[in-house]
C-alpha cells in the first residue's frame, strides 16, 4: 500500500490543469496521480473476512467522490489475506505475512529494503506524530554524526599539516651537503687558523 499512498487523487475537474502542469514541468521525481472519475461504481467483490482491506479506514472528512473512489480501489488493491502462518500464506489465493511478504496470483514479493517497521516510512494513519518524533530523532543523529565527522576531519587535517611541515624540513636537509652542517668541523679549521 506504500507507493498507492503516496500516490496523488485529482478529482475530474481539476484533472485539466494537472496533466498540462505535470506534462510542462521536470518534476526530478516519480510522480503517480488517479484521475477521480465523478461518477464512481462499487466494485462487488468478496473480501476475505481476514483482508487487510478490514482493517484500512477511509477519512470521512474527504468529498463523497473521492471518499467512494477510494473505497473502490482500498476493495480490490487490499483484498489481500492477513497470514499468521506459513501454511496459511501458501493456502491463500492472495496473502500477506507478517514479514511482508506478499503474493498475488503466482508472483511473490518482499522488500527488505527498509526494516517493516521503520515508522519513519509510514505514509498511512490519521496522524503523522510517531513519524516525525521518528524523523526528528534521526535527524539529531545524523547532526551529531555530522559533528563527531567533523571533529574527525580536523584532526586529520592537523596531523596532516605536522606532517608535511616535517617532510618540507626532511627535505630541506636532504639538499644540504653534510659539510654545511659540520659544525665541529668548521670550530677545528677555526681553532687551526
Amino acid at each position: 500500500m506504500h507507493n498507492f499512498a503516496l500516490s496523488m487523487l485529482v478529482t475530474d475537474d481539476r484533472y485539466p490543469a494537472v496533466q498540462h502542469w505535470v506534462d510542462e514541468h521536470h518534476l526530478g521525481q516519480r510522480l503517480v496521480y488517479f484521475r477521480i472519475p465523478p461518477r464512481v461504481r462499487a466494485r462487488e467483490e468478496d473480501v476475505h473476512r481476514l483482508a487487510l482491506r478490514h482493517k484500512l479506514d477511509v477519512h470521512d472528512n474527504m468529498s463523497a467522490t473521492i471518499a467512494r473512489w477510494l473505497e473502490a480501489e482500498l476493495t480490490a488493491r487490499a483484498n489481500v489475506v492477513c497470514c499468521e502462518t506459513a501454511e496459511q500464506f501458501m493456502r491463500e489465493q492472495r496473502a500477506i505475512t507478517v514479514a511482508g511478504q506478499i503474493k498475488g496470483n503466482q508472483r511473490h514479493e518482499k522488500d527488505d529494503r527498509f526494516r517493516i517497521n521503520d515508522r519513519s516510512r509510514y505514509v498511512l494513519g490519521w496522524s503523522n506524530e510517531s513519524k516525525i518524533a521518528v524523523l526528528d530523532r534521526q535527524r539529531l543523529e545524523v547532526e551529531a554524526r555530522a559533528r563527531d565527522v567533523g571533529s574527525s576531519l580536523a584532526e586529520m587535517t592537523q596531523r596532516r599539516s605536522s606532517s608535511n611541515a616535517v617532510a618540507e624540513a626532511v627535505a630541506r636537509l636532504e639538499t644540504r651537503s653534510f659539510r654545511d652542517i659540520d659544525w665541529l668541523g668548521v670550530a677545528a679549521t677555526i681553532s687551526e687558523l
